[in-house]
């Protein structure tokens, strides 16, 4: 009777063993998903500039289609450009992965982290890719 009893205490350590280290690394990204509809572009085209003017801005920000997307230093926020209101967010829990950097393309955005993992995020939902 005894050694069932052990036996039965040992099975239930060894369950709860695995489940701790399963769970011991969750996902460390936080995605909101989309929060509305997907903001239209404001021209079919860039605006047209006089030779005369220049902007430069820094790789902190970028924008894409009716989007602002911004570096956070923990991932990025993507903007509505028309209502001011945040589209999605995307972030890493841990502090010691702040974004390296970011670009955007038509569809996608990439994050750069600095352990050296890339994420691909779809614009229109928010998503990972």
């Amino acid at each position: 009777m005894a050694r069932g009893r052990v036996w039965g205490v040992l099975i239930a350590l060894v369950l709860l063993m695995i489940s701790v280290l399963v769970n011991r690394n969750p996902s460390r990204d936080v995605f909101t998903g989309a929060l509305g509809p997907f903001p239209a572009a404001f021209a079919p085209g860039a605006p047209v500039a006089p030779d005369h003017v220049v902007r430069r801005t820094t790789d902190e920000w970028a924008l894409a289609h009716g989007l602002s997307l911004r570096w956070t230093g923990f991932g990025m926020t993507a903007v509505n450009l028309r209502t001011g209101k945040e589209y999605w967010r995307y972030e890493r829990r841990e502090p010691k992965d702040a974004v390296m950097e970011f670009k955007v393309s038509e569809r996608t955005a990439v994050v750069g982290h600095h352990d050296g993992r890339l994420v691909g995020i779809d614009l229109r939902t928010g998503k990972l890719l």
